[in-house]
């Protein structure tokens, strides 16, 4: 991937990724549990789908996006729990996008995906970013309940990630419409 098309898919990443958190803050503040904490997170369908689409470059918008959001959304400094943080939510959906590929031996080009394989990849990604946010949040004292905290993160992110995946899915049928006519 040439460096110029790197930059653009971390720069969009990042800046959807922000933008789109903004959105999912003001819309669905009242449903946030503790820091960080959602039962309904669009913006997790974001990273699932920056790596999916952009691979590791989408990943480092995501870590971008993200520190950004940490330091200005819940005014935390630029600390250890900002960057990793950070790194938490830009790379555990690389992970979550490698063990389905290896594991559950998922199309890498993900050509032949159907619903179920991305359902598959959705929990995948909700369980693997929710357990290591939470462990990072509860080595930091960020959460007081760290089983409830997993478990309303781990269905925010699903929830959000196929609200995600199925508005993409819905977008690539109409554009798809659009060129055969």
């Amino acid at each position: 991937m040439y460096l110029r098309q790197y930059t653009l898919i971390a720069i969009a990443s990042a800046v959807v990724y922000f933008l789109l958190f903004q959105l999912n803050f003001t819309v669905f503040s009242a449903l946030e549990s503790s820091f960080g904490v959602n039962w309904i997170f669009i913006p997790s369908g974001i990273r699932l789908a920056a790596i999916l689409l952009g691979g590791f470059a989408g990943a480092v918008g995501i870590v971008v996006g993200s520190l950004v959001i940490v330091m200005t959304t819940y005014d935390t400094p630029l600390s250890v729990f900002a960057l990793g943080t950070a790194l938490i939510s830009g790379f555990s959906p690389l992970l979550a996008r490698r063990i389905a590929t290896d594991l559950l031996r998922l199309d890498t080009e993900l050509v032949n995906l159907k619903a179920v394989g991305l359902l598959k990849i959705a929990l995948l990604f909700s369980i693997i970013s929710a357990s290591a946010h939470q462990l990072w949040f509860h080595a930091f004292e960020r959460n007081d309940n760290f089983l409830r905290e997993l478990f309303i993160m781990g269905f925010g992110d699903f929830v959000g990630t196929v609200i995600v995946l199925l508005a993409l899915e819905g977008v690539v049928r109409v554009m798809g419409k659009k060129t055969v006519d």
